[in-house]
Protein backbone atom coordinates (compact mmCIF):
# COMPACT_ATOMS: atom_id res chain seq x y z
CA UNK A 1 0.00 0.00 0.00
CA UNK A 2 2.99 2.30 0.07
CA UNK A 3 4.27 4.30 -2.89
CA UNK A 4 7.83 3.28 -3.75
CA UNK A 5 10.26 5.28 -5.88
CA UNK A 6 12.95 3.44 -7.84
CA UNK A 7 15.74 5.28 -9.70
CA UNK A 8 15.58 4.53 -13.43
CA UNK A 9 19.23 3.47 -13.47
CA UNK A 10 18.14 0.45 -11.41
CA UNK A 11 15.19 -0.44 -13.66
CA UNK A 12 15.63 -3.19 -16.27
CA UNK A 13 12.03 -3.56 -17.41
CA UNK A 14 8.50 -2.37 -16.70
CA UNK A 15 5.90 -5.01 -17.59
CA UNK A 16 2.31 -3.73 -17.84
CA UNK A 17 0.80 -7.24 -17.80
CA UNK A 18 -0.89 -6.79 -21.19
CA UNK A 19 -0.99 -9.50 -23.84
CA UNK A 20 0.71 -8.67 -27.14
CA UNK A 21 -2.20 -8.68 -29.58
CA UNK A 22 -2.39 -9.96 -33.10
CA UNK A 23 -2.79 -7.42 -35.87
CA UNK A 24 -6.22 -7.61 -37.51
CA UNK A 25 -6.12 -10.38 -40.15
CA UNK A 26 -8.00 -8.31 -42.73
CA UNK A 27 -6.06 -5.08 -42.14
CA UNK A 28 -3.98 -3.47 -44.88
CA UNK A 29 -1.23 -1.44 -43.29
CA UNK A 30 2.05 0.36 -43.92
CA UNK A 31 5.22 -0.20 -41.90
CA UNK A 32 7.00 3.10 -41.27
CA UNK A 33 10.52 3.11 -39.82
CA UNK A 34 11.95 6.30 -38.37
CA UNK A 35 15.63 7.21 -38.41
CA UNK A 36 15.86 6.38 -34.69
CA UNK A 37 14.75 2.76 -35.26
CA UNK A 38 11.09 3.21 -34.25
CA UNK A 39 8.79 0.92 -36.27
CA UNK A 40 5.10 1.86 -36.56
CA UNK A 41 2.20 -0.01 -38.18
CA UNK A 42 0.08 2.63 -39.90
CA UNK A 43 -3.33 2.64 -41.59
CA UNK A 44 -2.51 5.88 -43.44
CA UNK A 45 0.57 7.90 -44.43
CA UNK A 46 0.16 11.50 -45.60
CA UNK A 47 3.17 13.60 -46.70
CA UNK A 48 2.39 17.32 -46.91
CA UNK A 49 5.43 19.32 -47.90
CA UNK A 50 8.12 18.53 -45.35
CA UNK A 51 5.74 17.11 -42.73
CA UNK A 52 4.40 13.56 -42.41
CA UNK A 53 1.19 12.59 -40.63
CA UNK A 54 0.95 8.93 -39.63
CA UNK A 55 -2.33 7.35 -38.51
CA UNK A 56 -1.52 4.30 -36.41
CA UNK A 57 -3.35 1.04 -36.97
CA UNK A 58 -4.41 1.23 -33.32
CA UNK A 59 -7.11 3.76 -34.21
CA UNK A 60 -7.92 6.95 -36.15
CA UNK A 61 -7.42 9.05 -33.02
CA UNK A 62 -3.77 7.96 -32.77
CA UNK A 63 -2.00 10.34 -35.13
CA UNK A 64 1.72 11.04 -35.11
CA UNK A 65 3.36 13.99 -36.83
CA UNK A 66 7.06 13.98 -37.71
CA UNK A 67 9.27 15.93 -40.11
CA UNK A 68 9.93 14.18 -43.43
CA UNK A 69 13.62 14.13 -42.48
CA UNK A 70 12.73 11.68 -39.66
CA UNK A 71 11.45 8.98 -42.04
CA UNK A 72 13.95 6.24 -42.93
CA UNK A 73 11.65 4.10 -45.08
CA UNK A 74 8.13 2.78 -45.42
CA UNK A 75 6.56 -0.32 -46.95
CA UNK A 76 2.96 -0.50 -48.15
CA UNK A 77 1.04 -3.78 -47.80
CA UNK A 78 3.33 -4.77 -44.94
CA UNK A 79 0.73 -7.34 -43.85
CA UNK A 80 2.09 -9.59 -46.65
CA UNK A 81 4.94 -11.65 -45.19
CA UNK A 82 6.82 -12.18 -48.47
CA UNK A 83 6.89 -8.40 -49.00
CA UNK A 84 8.35 -7.88 -45.51
CA UNK A 85 11.03 -10.51 -46.14
CA UNK A 86 12.02 -8.94 -49.48
CA UNK A 87 12.02 -5.48 -47.89
CA UNK A 88 14.43 -6.55 -45.15
CA UNK A 89 16.82 -7.90 -47.79
CA UNK A 90 16.50 -4.70 -49.81
CA UNK A 91 17.24 -2.47 -46.81
CA UNK A 92 20.38 -4.48 -46.03
CA UNK A 93 21.91 -3.65 -49.41
CA UNK A 94 24.16 -0.62 -49.82
CA UNK A 95 22.96 2.32 -51.90
CA UNK A 96 24.06 5.87 -52.61
CA UNK A 97 20.69 7.48 -53.32
CA UNK A 98 17.06 7.46 -52.25
CA UNK A 99 14.94 4.73 -53.77
CA UNK A 100 11.37 4.59 -55.03
CA UNK A 101 10.06 1.02 -55.17
CA UNK A 102 7.10 -0.10 -57.27
CA UNK A 103 5.16 -3.29 -57.91
CA UNK A 104 4.92 -3.89 -61.65
CA UNK A 105 2.19 -6.29 -62.71
CA UNK A 106 3.14 -8.54 -65.62
CA UNK A 107 0.72 -9.84 -68.22
CA UNK A 108 -0.11 -13.52 -68.31
CA UNK A 109 1.10 -15.45 -71.34
CA UNK A 110 -1.57 -16.54 -73.78
CA UNK A 111 -2.34 -20.23 -73.52
CA UNK A 112 -3.19 -22.46 -76.45
CA UNK A 113 -6.81 -23.55 -76.62
CA UNK A 114 -7.69 -26.71 -74.73
CA UNK A 115 -8.17 -29.81 -76.79
CA UNK A 116 -11.75 -30.86 -77.39
CA UNK A 117 -13.12 -32.89 -74.49
CA UNK A 118 -10.44 -31.73 -72.05
CA UNK A 119 -11.11 -29.30 -69.21
CA UNK A 120 -9.28 -25.99 -69.54
CA UNK A 121 -6.99 -25.19 -66.61
CA UNK A 122 -7.53 -21.91 -64.79
CA UNK A 123 -4.91 -19.31 -65.54
CA UNK A 124 -2.90 -18.20 -62.50
CA UNK A 125 -2.14 -14.54 -62.01
CA UNK A 126 1.61 -13.91 -62.47
CA UNK A 127 3.55 -12.57 -59.49
CA UNK A 128 4.18 -8.80 -59.71
CA UNK A 129 7.78 -7.71 -60.16
CA UNK A 130 9.30 -5.50 -57.44
CA UNK A 131 11.38 -2.75 -59.06
CA UNK A 132 13.52 -0.15 -57.29
CA UNK A 133 14.60 3.12 -58.94
CA UNK A 134 17.37 5.23 -57.44
CA UNK A 135 17.05 9.00 -57.40
CA UNK A 136 16.13 11.83 -55.04
CA UNK A 137 12.86 11.94 -53.11
CA UNK A 138 11.32 15.37 -52.75
CA UNK A 139 8.39 16.77 -50.78
CA UNK A 140 4.74 15.84 -50.64
CA UNK A 141 1.97 17.81 -52.34
CA UNK A 142 -0.71 19.90 -50.59
CA UNK A 143 -3.12 16.95 -50.35
CA UNK A 144 -0.56 14.62 -48.74
CA UNK A 145 -1.29 11.96 -51.38
CA UNK A 146 1.67 12.43 -53.74
CA UNK A 147 5.44 12.79 -53.48
CA UNK A 148 7.99 14.12 -55.96
CA UNK A 149 10.81 11.93 -57.21
CA UNK A 150 13.73 12.99 -59.41
CA UNK A 151 15.86 10.53 -61.36
CA UNK A 152 18.54 10.74 -64.06
CA UNK A 153 17.41 9.78 -67.54
CA UNK A 154 20.68 9.82 -69.46
CA UNK A 155 21.99 13.37 -69.25
CA UNK A 156 18.61 14.74 -68.25
CA UNK A 157 16.97 14.90 -64.82
CA UNK A 158 13.30 13.97 -64.79
CA UNK A 159 10.93 14.84 -61.92
CA UNK A 160 7.55 13.17 -61.51
CA UNK A 161 4.89 12.93 -58.80
CA UNK A 162 3.79 9.51 -57.58
CA UNK A 163 0.69 8.53 -55.60
CA UNK A 164 2.02 7.35 -52.23
CA UNK A 165 -0.70 4.76 -51.68
CA UNK A 166 0.08 3.05 -55.02
CA UNK A 167 3.80 2.70 -54.37
CA UNK A 168 5.37 -0.44 -52.91
CA UNK A 169 7.59 1.68 -50.68
CA UNK A 170 10.16 4.44 -50.27
CA UNK A 171 13.72 4.33 -48.91
CA UNK A 172 15.43 7.55 -47.85
CA UNK A 173 19.22 7.44 -47.88
CA UNK A 174 19.79 9.03 -44.49
CA UNK A 175 20.94 8.02 -41.04
CA UNK A 176 19.94 9.05 -37.52
CA UNK A 177 20.46 12.64 -36.41
CA UNK A 178 23.74 12.70 -34.43
CA UNK A 179 22.31 15.55 -32.34
CA UNK A 180 19.20 13.56 -31.34
CA UNK A 181 18.51 12.72 -27.70
CA UNK A 182 19.69 9.25 -26.60
CA UNK A 183 17.30 6.30 -26.29
CA UNK A 184 16.39 5.60 -22.65
CA UNK A 185 14.14 2.61 -23.34
CA UNK A 186 12.22 0.62 -25.96
CA UNK A 187 8.43 0.55 -25.72
CA UNK A 188 6.24 -2.29 -27.03
CA UNK A 189 2.47 -1.92 -27.34
CA UNK A 190 -0.49 -4.21 -27.98
CA UNK A 191 -0.37 -3.40 -31.73
CA UNK A 192 3.23 -4.65 -31.99
CA UNK A 193 4.72 -1.21 -32.57
CA UNK A 194 8.32 -0.79 -31.38
CA UNK A 195 9.04 2.73 -30.14
CA UNK A 196 12.46 4.12 -29.21
CA UNK A 197 11.86 6.47 -26.27
CA UNK A 198 14.01 9.46 -25.38
CA UNK A 199 11.52 11.04 -22.93
CA UNK A 200 8.35 9.88 -21.16
CA UNK A 201 5.73 11.34 -18.83
CA UNK A 202 2.92 9.35 -17.22
CA UNK A 203 -0.45 10.06 -15.64
CA UNK A 204 -2.92 7.62 -14.09
CA UNK A 205 -4.55 6.97 -17.48
CA UNK A 206 -1.97 7.69 -20.15
CA UNK A 207 1.70 7.73 -21.10
CA UNK A 208 3.20 10.24 -23.51
CA UNK A 209 6.51 9.34 -25.10
CA UNK A 210 8.85 11.21 -27.43
CA UNK A 211 11.29 9.47 -29.76
CA UNK A 212 14.78 10.77 -30.66
CA UNK A 213 13.45 11.51 -34.18
CA UNK A 214 10.78 13.83 -32.73
CA UNK A 215 7.65 11.66 -32.86
CA UNK A 216 5.28 12.25 -29.92
CA UNK A 217 2.83 9.45 -29.10
CA UNK A 218 0.18 9.42 -26.38
CA UNK A 219 -0.86 5.96 -25.14
CA UNK A 220 -3.71 4.81 -22.98
CA UNK A 221 -2.24 2.58 -20.28
CA UNK A 222 -4.21 -0.48 -21.48
CA UNK A 223 -2.22 -0.39 -24.74
CA UNK A 224 1.18 -0.69 -23.06
CA UNK A 225 2.97 -4.05 -22.98
CA UNK A 226 6.56 -3.37 -21.93
CA UNK A 227 9.19 -0.67 -21.46
CA UNK A 228 12.67 -2.15 -21.76
CA UNK A 229 15.36 -0.15 -19.94
CA UNK A 230 17.95 -2.94 -20.04
CA UNK A 231 20.28 -1.57 -22.75
CA UNK A 232 23.72 -1.22 -21.23
CA UNK A 233 22.52 -2.67 -17.91
CA UNK A 234 21.90 -6.25 -18.99
CA UNK A 235 23.39 -8.24 -21.86
CA UNK A 236 22.53 -11.75 -23.00
CA UNK A 237 25.67 -13.71 -23.90
CA UNK A 238 23.96 -14.85 -27.09
CA UNK A 239 23.91 -11.19 -28.19
CA UNK A 240 27.64 -10.75 -27.52
CA UNK A 241 30.47 -11.85 -29.82
CA UNK A 242 33.09 -13.90 -27.96
CA UNK A 243 36.60 -12.42 -28.04
CA UNK A 244 37.98 -15.96 -28.28
CA UNK A 245 36.45 -19.31 -29.26
CA UNK A 246 38.10 -22.75 -28.88
CA UNK A 247 36.13 -25.75 -30.16
CA UNK A 248 37.92 -29.12 -30.23
CA UNK A 249 36.92 -32.71 -30.90
CA UNK A 250 39.36 -35.65 -30.67
CA UNK A 251 37.20 -37.53 -33.18
CA UNK A 252 37.32 -35.02 -36.03
CA UNK A 253 35.39 -31.86 -36.82
CA UNK A 254 34.13 -30.03 -33.72
CA UNK A 255 30.49 -28.99 -33.42
CA UNK A 256 30.15 -25.19 -33.12
CA UNK A 257 28.14 -23.58 -30.34
CA UNK A 258 24.75 -22.09 -31.19
CA UNK A 259 22.96 -18.93 -30.06
CA UNK A 260 19.28 -18.87 -29.05
CA UNK A 261 18.70 -22.45 -30.25
CA UNK A 262 19.82 -25.93 -29.27
CA UNK A 263 22.33 -28.05 -31.19
CA UNK A 264 19.50 -29.48 -33.31
CA UNK A 265 18.34 -25.94 -34.19
CA UNK A 266 15.27 -26.26 -31.98
CA UNK A 267 14.22 -24.33 -28.88
CA UNK A 268 16.49 -24.37 -25.84
CA UNK A 269 15.05 -26.61 -23.13
CA UNK A 270 16.32 -27.26 -19.61
CA UNK A 271 14.06 -29.56 -17.61
CA UNK A 272 10.48 -28.70 -18.54
CA UNK A 273 11.22 -25.07 -19.31
CA UNK A 274 11.75 -23.61 -22.78
CA UNK A 275 13.97 -20.53 -23.17
CA UNK A 276 14.09 -17.89 -25.89
CA UNK A 277 17.68 -16.80 -25.18
CA UNK A 278 20.85 -18.71 -24.38
CA UNK A 279 23.75 -20.80 -25.63
CA UNK A 280 23.99 -24.45 -26.68
CA UNK A 281 27.55 -25.72 -26.24
CA UNK A 282 29.16 -29.02 -27.21
CA UNK A 283 32.18 -30.38 -25.36
CA UNK A 284 35.00 -29.42 -25.66
CA UNK A 285 34.42 -25.66 -25.99
CA UNK A 286 35.88 -22.47 -24.54
CA UNK A 287 34.06 -19.15 -24.95
CA UNK A 288 35.78 -16.00 -23.69
CA UNK A 289 33.93 -12.67 -23.38
CA UNK A 290 35.57 -9.28 -22.87
CA UNK A 291 33.35 -7.63 -20.22
CA UNK A 292 35.84 -4.86 -19.36
CA UNK A 293 34.79 -5.03 -15.69
CA UNK A 294 31.43 -3.40 -16.46
CA UNK A 295 29.11 -6.01 -14.93
CA UNK A 296 28.35 -7.33 -11.45
CA UNK A 297 26.44 -10.58 -11.92
CA UNK A 298 26.40 -13.62 -14.21
CA UNK A 299 23.32 -15.82 -14.25
CA UNK A 300 22.23 -18.86 -16.31
CA UNK A 301 20.01 -21.91 -16.11
CA UNK A 302 22.30 -24.84 -16.97
CA UNK A 303 21.48 -28.39 -17.98
CA UNK A 304 21.56 -31.07 -20.65
CA UNK A 305 18.96 -30.39 -23.36
CA UNK A 306 16.67 -33.42 -23.38
CA UNK A 307 15.44 -32.59 -26.90
CA UNK A 308 18.97 -33.27 -28.20
CA UNK A 309 20.18 -36.88 -28.22
CA UNK A 310 23.47 -37.66 -26.52
CA UNK A 311 25.41 -39.38 -23.82
CA UNK A 312 24.13 -40.29 -20.35
CA UNK A 313 27.59 -39.50 -18.96
CA UNK A 314 28.26 -36.26 -17.05
CA UNK A 315 29.42 -33.01 -18.68
CA UNK A 316 31.65 -30.53 -16.88
CA UNK A 317 31.14 -26.78 -16.71
CA UNK A 318 33.84 -24.40 -15.47
CA UNK A 319 33.59 -20.62 -15.41
CA UNK A 320 36.62 -18.39 -14.90
CA UNK A 321 37.02 -14.67 -14.30
CA UNK A 322 40.39 -13.25 -15.36
CA UNK A 323 41.90 -16.74 -15.06
CA UNK A 324 40.46 -17.42 -11.59
CA UNK A 325 37.91 -20.22 -11.17
CA UNK A 326 34.50 -18.84 -10.20
CA UNK A 327 32.44 -22.01 -10.65
CA UNK A 328 32.86 -25.72 -11.34
CA UNK A 329 30.02 -28.19 -11.69
CA UNK A 330 28.91 -31.43 -13.31
CA UNK A 331 25.65 -31.98 -15.18
CA UNK A 332 23.95 -35.01 -16.69
CA UNK A 333 20.55 -36.11 -17.98
CA UNK A 334 19.87 -37.60 -14.55
CA UNK A 335 20.52 -34.30 -12.76
CA UNK A 336 17.18 -32.53 -12.91
CA UNK A 337 17.16 -30.56 -9.67
CA UNK A 338 15.96 -27.12 -10.76
CA UNK A 339 17.69 -25.49 -7.78
CA UNK A 340 21.09 -26.88 -8.82
CA UNK A 341 20.60 -25.81 -12.44
CA UNK A 342 20.61 -22.05 -11.66
CA UNK A 343 24.16 -20.68 -11.63
CA UNK A 344 24.59 -17.17 -10.20
CA UNK A 345 28.06 -15.61 -9.86
CA UNK A 346 29.53 -12.34 -8.63
CA UNK A 347 31.63 -10.99 -11.54
CA UNK A 348 32.35 -7.50 -10.22
CA UNK A 349 35.49 -6.06 -11.89
CA UNK A 350 35.93 -9.17 -14.10
CA UNK A 351 37.48 -8.27 -17.44
CA UNK A 352 37.66 -11.66 -19.20
CA UNK A 353 34.88 -14.14 -18.53
CA UNK A 354 35.66 -17.65 -19.78
CA UNK A 355 33.11 -20.46 -20.07
CA UNK A 356 34.50 -23.99 -20.50
CA UNK A 357 32.37 -27.03 -21.29
CA UNK A 358 34.51 -30.16 -20.86
CA UNK A 359 34.05 -33.82 -21.61
CA UNK A 360 35.19 -35.25 -18.30
CA UNK A 361 36.97 -37.98 -20.24
CA UNK A 362 38.48 -38.87 -23.61
CA UNK A 363 35.28 -39.01 -25.66
CA UNK A 364 33.04 -36.06 -26.51
CA UNK A 365 30.24 -37.88 -28.35
CA UNK A 366 26.85 -36.56 -27.29
CA UNK A 367 28.19 -34.39 -24.49
CA UNK A 368 26.65 -30.93 -24.44
CA UNK A 369 25.04 -28.30 -22.23
CA UNK A 370 22.52 -25.51 -22.59
CA UNK A 371 23.32 -22.26 -20.80
CA UNK A 372 19.77 -20.99 -21.02
CA UNK A 373 18.96 -17.33 -20.32
CA UNK A 374 22.72 -16.74 -19.84
CA UNK A 375 23.24 -13.05 -19.11
CA UNK A 376 25.42 -10.51 -17.32
CA UNK A 377 23.98 -7.48 -15.53
CA UNK A 378 25.19 -4.36 -13.76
Amino acid sequence: GKQVSTPLERVLEIDFDQVVGRLPADARYTDVELTDGTLLHCSRVAIKGKEVELTLLAGPEMKVKVPLSAIANFLNDAQVEKYRMEWSSRLAKKRRHDMLVRLIKTKAKKKPRAEEGKEEKKEEEPEPVITGIEGTLGEGDDTGKKIEFTTDLGDEKVTKSFVIEKLHGLIFERGPDPRAAPVICKLSDTYRNLVMVSAASMTARSLTVTTPAGARIEYKTDMLVKMDYSKGKLEYLSNLTPAKVVEISPLGEAEPHRRDENLDKGALRVGNQVFRKGLAVHAYTELEYDLKGDFREFKAVVGVDEDVSGSEEPVQLRIEGDGKELYSGTFSRKKKDKKDSVVTLNIKDVGKLRIIVGTGGLEDIGKHLDLADAKVSK
